[in-house]
This record gives structure tokens, sequence and C-alpha cells, in this order.
């Protein structure tokens, strides 16, 4: 078969997700977007044609239904039951949908943006046409496990794909293991859909004064009071350090000496004080391979990451990169002031643009996605 009309469903809100709509318009005569949330005028801005754009009205926002906010025993357990509860009734709505879509538009291929929810609710669509999904970094390590309503519906989800894409690895290797068919065409891309090949730069800073950012702001998997507390560590040591975390709506109570919290900025500021930065830090407990660190060092800042094994797919501790113990300050600490290194930042820097340029940018994951998908036909 050839793909001349794909039903996309994702989370349209996200510039992640209108990448991957840009990406189908070059590629098939027409793409149809199914957002799963509400999205305003972030998709009708979108170019109208070759898109149809559709926005469920009786979809609630998905993301987030598996997320882990509920600590302790009993309770925690049952948060999370009555939430994956919750996201599969919204999965069988956004499931309807779908089939009423696919009746109308005259799809050939489904591609669904994240296992929860939006490949859960392609799965238990009845409809008879091929389709594929892409992962992101939580949905596999953190979110199926946590019921066993969710870890049976991404199995199910999993062993019915024609092909799957994911932002790392070891994502893939889980799928595997979680259900995807052997001999299932797989594919690991960035999930922005890589680097505009102009942007990359070589580190050019100097001077004594030390910037280090964290771009991901304090979700729960971030170990945000262990990156404080080794900035802290640093300046007790007589490093003059500024933190910057990012991506942060409403800064946590307290004192945090040395701490700047900002929010979200847009592309252009970001890669302004990217430039400006000596080290990007990701200090999480569960990741795929992070869009704002590969932002971070296409401007020259060094990564110091969490001892991860999708991070060990970007780092080589020493050679490109930190890693180090997300929970413990004075191992991150140590990893920040190697990071900060001049002779040390210089090198690095020179080594992460050409990886940048060999795997991450636009054109080249383009042209893999494009001999991916055309395989799948």
């Amino acid at each position: 078969m050839t793909m001349s009309s794909v039903l996309l469903v994702g989370d349209f809100r996200s510039p992640h997700a209108r990448a991957w709509g840009d990406f189908f318009a070059s590629f098939v005569p027409h793409v149809t977007l199914l957002s799963s949330a509400p999205v305003g005028a972030a998709v009708s801005a979108h170019p109208p044609d070759p898109f149809s754009v559709l926005l469920s009205k009786n979809t609630r926002r998905l993301r987030g239904m598996g997320s882990d906010t509920v600590k302790g025993g009993r309770l925690h357990s049952s948060a999370v039951q009555a939430r994956h509860l919750l996201g599969y009734l919204r999965a069988r709505t956004l499931s309807q949908e779908i089939e009423r879509i696919c009746h109308d538009s005259g799809a050939d291929w489904i591609h669904a943006l994240r296992l929860p929810w939006e490949g859960v609710a392609v799965n238990l669509a009845d409809v008879s046409l091929p389709w594929s999904l892409s992962l992101w970094g939580s949905d596999l390590i953190t979110q199926a496990p946590q019921s066993s309503l969710l870890s049976k519906l991404s199995r199910d989800a999993l062993g019915a794909v024609r092909g799957l894409t994911a932002d790392c690895r070891r994502d893939v290797v889980l799928a595997s293991e979680q259900g995807l068919q052997g001999g299932t065409p797989t594919l690991v891309v960035p999930g922005n859909l890589g680097l505009p090949e102009g942007e990359i730069r070589i580190s050019q800073r100097s001077g004594r004064r030390m910037t280090a950012v964290c771009p991901r702001g304090i979700l729960p998997h971030i170990r945000w009071r262990e990156l404080i507390a080794a900035a802290g560590l640093l300046r007790q040591a007589g490093h003059d350090l500024d933190l910057v975390i990012l991506d942060v709506d409403q800064p946590p109570r307290g004192h945090f000496p040395g701490v700047i919290f900002m929010k979200r900025l847009p592309r252009q500021e970001m890669l302004a004080l990217a430039s400006k930065a000596d080290v990007v830090v990701s200090v999480s407990t569960s990741d795929g391979i992070p869009n704002s660190v590969l932002e971070f060092m296409s401007q020259g800042a060094i990564p110091v990451l969490s001892d991860l094994a999708s991070h060990r797919e970007l780092i080589t501790n020493g050679v490109n990169g930190f890693l180090c113990d997300a929970r413990n300050p004075h191992s991150i600490a140590r990893a920040i002031a190697a990071a900060a290194e001049p002779s040390a930042r210089e090198q690095m820097s020179v080594r992460n643009a050409a990886l940048l340029s060999s795997r991450y940018t636009q054109p080249v994951v383009q042209r893999e996605l494009v001999g991916f998908f055309e395989s799948l036909q």
C-alpha cells in the first residue's frame, strides 16, 4: 500500500506534535490532525492545506492521567488506579472520534504520538487500518507499569503497531519486553524531529563566573532540590556560580540563595540563554533523551545528566559530558565543576557539535523518517 491520507493523533498544544504534523504534510498528500486536548489557535494557525484540523469536542485533557503525583501506600495505589480508569474512559471517547474521522476522511494510515493515551485510543478504535506509534521518555519506564489496567492496554497496543519510533534505544528495548512483536520496524529519533542545522554552535565562552541551567523545571522526576544543594556546595568551595531553573510557572516556597527560577521562554530567548550557559543540567530519575538538553548542547553548553541508560546513549562520561547520581548533591556538584573547566568545555563543545550535526539535525532526522515510513508501506 501507499500512504496517501494519514490521521495523526496527538496533543497539538505541543510544538513537538506540530513538528510531526509538518513532517507528514511534507511526505503524504493529506494529513488530518486529531488533538487529544483543546489547543485553541495553536493548531488553527497551522497552514490549512494540506491539513484537516479536527479538535475533539468531547475529549478532555488526556496528558497527565498516568502521572505519579500521590504518594503513600494504598492511597497512592488507589489514586493511580482511579486516574488510569478515567484515562481509559477518555481514551474510549477519543477512539470514537478516530472511528468517525477514519470513516469520513478516507484515511489509510494512523500515527499516534504517545502511548498513553493516544496510542491506547487508536488500538481501542474499531478500524481496520494499519498504524504506527511514537513513544516518549516516560511512556513505558514510569507510566505503563503503574497499574495493571494501563500495563495491559499498553501491551495490547504495542502488539498491534506496524512500526515504532522512540527518542532513545532503551524504549525500543522496553517495548520489545512489553508487547512489541518481534521484527516490527523501529527507529530512534529525537521527539522534536531534530535541530535546525544552522543553529549548532561551538562554545566560545570564557571567564570565571559559571552559569548552569536546568531547563526541565521542578517536575516530580527532576531532583531539583539535590541540584540546588549541589549549587550550594559549589559556592561553598569558592565557585562563582549562577543556577537557573527554567520552565517554572510557580517558584517553590522557601529561600534558595543564588537560584533563579524562570518561566518557559520563547525559543529564541531560550537559545540566547543557552549561548551564555556553561553547563546544562538534567538530574532526572527517569527520562528519554530530553529535547531541551539537545537544544542547550547545540549552543555549546556541556551536559551534566543523571546516570540513566537513555542518557548514556547521548553522553560518554568524561568525553562529551558528565554523568552523575541524581540523588547525591556531591556527585552533581563534582560533575558540574568538571564540566565548567575551560579546557574540557572547549573540547567537549567541538565533539558535541559534530555529534549533533551527524545525528540530531532536522535534515538527517527527516531522511531517516522518510526511509522508515516508506519501509512500512
